[in-house]
């Protein structure tokens, strides 16, 4: 899945890392997706953990949150800086079962 922020920053996420191995990273391009600028694992001991249903939104100057389901809890990482942070991961619910797109509303 790809956002763009205000800036035109463009944002990918992916389970899996450049190896295959399950995790969860943001990549991040400033030249509309022709070169990479970086890649931020949000979630670099996953071990046998298997995130699932990730979704991102970008909004503003650099704001990024992005979701994903662990089994059955909702997570969220938030990057203020474009995603060369993220603050994370914080439980946003329990017992889902359904997960669906971010949406946000005008600040």
């Amino acid at each position: 899945m790809t956002v763009t922020d205000a800036d035109g920053v463009l944002y990918a996420t992916d389970l899996d890392d450049a190896g295959g191995a399950p995790t969860l990273v943001v990549t991040t391009s400033l030249d509309g997706g022709a070169t990479i600028a970086r890649s931020v694992l949000l979630a670099p001991d996953a071990g046998v953990l298997r995130y699932d249903r990730e979704w991102i939104h970008a909004s503003g100057h650099g704001h990024v949150v992005v979701v994903a389901r662990d089994g059955a809890s909702e997570r969220a990482w938030v990057s203020e800086d474009a995603a060369v942070t993220f603050t994370g991961p914080i439980l946003v619910a329990s017992d889902v079962s359904k997960a669906g797109k971010l949406v946000a509303t005008p600040d």
